[in-house]
């Protein structure tokens, strides 16, 4: 019984840090692409005032 129980609290913990890392890494595609854009508007303003 003890093995059947630590399995499925591996099972879990594999599970939630799968997510957990899918998660992370969604979000710094998400920020580096929000910056990018930033960074491009920042640069039209630039070469509208010049």
């Amino acid at each position: 019984m003890p093995t059947i129980l630590s399995n499925t609290v591996l099972g879990y913990a594999l599970i939630t840090g799968a997510v957990l890392l899918a998660v992370v890494i969604y979000t710094i595609i998400k920020l580096r692409k929000q910056v990018r854009k930033t960074k491009e508007k920042e640069e039209r303003k630039k070469n509208r005032k010049e």
